[in-house]
């Protein structure tokens, strides 16, 4: 599995480009099986096809009833020990079993944790507190700031704002294994909130190790200053929208 930074594209941009990627690689493994005289299997066993899980899903539920499929893939995705990245992969499986004739091939999909890629670049608010907090000198005297319009992690941020991937949640859901089934994403809420976000931090280094550390200075020193700012903006902001 690929952990991928989807920024400004939406999901399905993003699987039409993974997919051409993966067919390329098929392609090129496809030829070499091709011209592999050695070889034992069959020319239509050398041909490596690609599909979406979507493609995967319609294709069996053609094959066999929508009873025992949902019933495979919830005996699945309630088992206790695997997680539901491992859960995808499990159903995703399960359903090229279930029908051998597709032959070889490489199927993407989405699995979890999902995190939709939010920015307030854009925001009025938002625009006013990083220009504050670039040019204001008293709050950070020794260090530049530089703002990124993505943080390149994880954050609870990812959730209380929508995001122009969120525009595709039904192609998301659609190519999910595990979506609704011990796993979801409420884009409806989301959109409903439509909170500009600010995400800022102390310096640290090798998060997730037993080396993870942070920076005194700027932990305990520079981000407070960076906060109360933000909250003084705000306040300010809120006050002159009052008048």
């Amino acid at each position: 599995m690929y952990n991928i930074l989807m920024l400004q594209t939406g999901a399905d941009e993003l699987m039409r480009t993974f997919m051409k990627t993966v067919r390329d690689g098929c392609d090129s493994c496809s030829a070499a099986l091709l011209n592999n005289e050695e070889s034992e299997l069959s020319d239509a066993h050398k041909q490596i096809k690609v599909m979406s899980y979507q493609e995967l899903e319609l294709y069996v539920r053609e094959k066999h009833s929508n009873e025992w499929i949902d019933a495979k893939i919830n005996q699945i995705s309630t088992h206790l020990t695997w997680d539901k990245r491992e859960q995808s992969i499990r159903i995703t499986e399960m359903l090229l079993n279930s029908c051998p004739e597709i032959g070889p091939v490489a199927v993407c999909f989405f699995a979890p944790p999902y995190y939709p890629a939010v920015n307030s670049s854009e925001d009025p608010l938002v625009k006013k507190i990083i220009s504050r907090l670039k040019n204001d000198a008293t709050v950070h005297p020794d260090r530049k700031l530089k703002h990124r319009h993505f943080f390149n992690g994880i954050s609870d941020l990812s959730y209380v704002v929508q995001a122009k991937s969120e525009d595709n949640a039904e192609f998301i859901s659609k190519n999910m294994p595990v979506w609704k089934r011990g796993y979801s994403i409420p884009f409806e809420d989301i959109s409903q909130l439509k909170a500009p976000v600010l995400n800022m931090g102390s310096f640290g280094k090798d998060p997730h190790l037993r080396s993870e550390r942070l920076h005194k200075q700027s932990a305990f020193i520079e981000t407070p200053k960076l906060i109360r700012t933000v909250i003084d903006e705000i306040i300010n902001s809120s006050k002159g929208d009052d008048d």
